[in-house]
């Protein structure tokens, strides 16, 4: 049976997993607007990492490359996504955090 206890947790560890969840969400959004064809057939499923701040209203205010994964193409497809992608989704509560930082991997598209 699903859901049904408590939540035993601490605030914290409640915000935290928000958190993932709000990320998690804004993955798949910018994943909706991400073209990058023949990611099948890259080599392994390297990594890139952007940090991305928004305005309260979801507006992206700066998107910055934090790590590249080591394939140019992809990482100008994540950027061009994220740019495509303002404003962002708010969480369920309606808020947003101001910095994100979030991963893009082009096999888990």
């Amino acid at each position: 049976i699903m859901g049904g206890a408590p939540n035993t947790g601490s605030t914290s560890a409640g915000t935290s997993r928000n958190k993932a969840l709000y990320s998690d969400r804004i993955r798949q959004y910018v994943r909706s607007k991400l073209v990058f064809p023949g990611a099948d057939t890259v080599d392994g499923n390297p990594e890139a990492v952007f940090e991305v701040k928004q305005l309260p209203n979801g507006e992206i205010v700066s998107i910055t490359q934090k790590k590249s994964s080591g394939l140019p193409a992809w990482d100008s497809a994540v950027e061009r996504a994220l740019q495509r992608s303002s404003p962002l989704p708010r969480a369920e509560d309606g808020s947003v955090e101001p910095v994100l930082v979030l991963s893009f991997r082009p096999k888990d598209v």
